[in-house]
């Protein structure tokens, strides 16, 4: 569980990033994803800049449940039901994590 204090950080650390031109921040992170595991491309069908659109959108709305652990862990689990089907594994996810803290490192720099 997130203290107050946490969360506000996350929040406000969120508000400078999402200012960001969501298909500069897009293609930094799934760049990174696709440089350390080419294999993980075909995974996305369609263009990449919708999936940037909905990257940030998705963040967005996780940053705004934070104080809502319910409901942030319901909404999580659900998204994490709907990855399955697209084929993500478990391992993936590390990866995904990763390549957030390093886009976001860049962002802020």
């Amino acid at each position: 569980m997130l203290s107050e204090k946490q969360i506000a950080i996350v929040k406000k650390s969120w508000r400078l990033l999402r200012d960001i031109d969501p298909a500069l921040l897009g293609d930094v992170f799934y760049s990174r994803r696709f440089m350390a595991h080419p294999e993980l491309r075909p995974l996305f069908k369609g263009p990449l800049e919708t999936q940037y659109t909905k990257f940030i959108d998705t963040l967005s709305f996780l940053v705004s449940q934070l104080h809502r652990l319910d409901e942030f862990t319901r909404d999580v689990a659900v998204m994490g039901q709907r990855h399955v089907q697209y084929g993500v594994k478990p391992s993936h996810y590390d990866d995904v994590g990763e390549a957030l803290l390093w886009t976001f490192g860049l962002a802020t720099v």
